[in-house]
């Protein structure tokens, strides 16, 4: 016997890692609105350990994290057996050379530059 999962059997986990409480919030907010199972972390250390655990659909996760920022944290996930298939969206407003370069190739990772307002 075989079980195939409907849509509404099957609910998405998104791993946000930001250190900003207020989008943190916000795509809390957003995603859960639309079905999504969430999960939240600040900083680098937790978020690795969360990834391992609990294996999301999906890590959206912001560059420029302290301590371990973004980079150092997907290249490790990537790294890892269990979470190197997870899809990565890195959130940034930097709009230089380098962290689009280092993103898109070296970290196999999607990369969504923030318009920055003021």
């Amino acid at each position: 016997m075989s079980v195939v999962a409907t849509k509404e059997s099957v609910r998405r986990s998104v791993l946000v890692v930001d250190d900003s409480n207020l989008l943190r919030g916000i795509l809390k907010e957003e995603l859960e609105a639309k079905g999504f199972e969430l999960h939240l972390a600040e900083n680098g250390p937790p978020a690795l350990d969360m990834a391992r655990d609990l294996l999301p659909d999906v890590v959206v996760l912001d560059f420029g994290i302290p301590g371990m920022n973004g980079y150092d944290v997907c290249c490790q996930m990537k790294a890892h057996a269990a979470t190197t298939e997870i899809p990565v969206l890195m959130i940034t407003a930097l709009k230089d050379a380098y962290t689009h370069d280092h993103s898109l190739r070296v970290a196999r990772m999607s990369l969504i530059v923030a318009q920055e307002h003021g």
